[in-house]
């Protein structure tokens, strides 16, 4: 019974292995690259806004609170 399960289940997990393998390499992979590169254009304009808006509330803040002493 152990050889005949056996060998069924191995064929199983190698069909299942091939296909993880082949969504990852054809799927998944180019799917992250297209996104970094889509996201990238993205990322610098959030980055210039973040800087311009937040950075110089955030460095006052931090020259406010850097007077008190202990």
């Amino acid at each position: 019974m152990t050889v005949l399960c056996g060998i069924c289940i191995a064929a199983e997990w190698g069909c299942e292995f091939a296909y993880v393998s082949f969504a990852h390499i054809w799927f998944f992979t180019p799917c992250f690259k297209m996104l970094d590169i889509n996201c990238s254009c993205m990322k610098k304009i959030y980055s210039q806004c973040v800087g311009c808006l937040i950075e110089p509330c955030c460095m006052a803040c931090g020259m406010l609170f850097h007077q008190f002493k202990k």
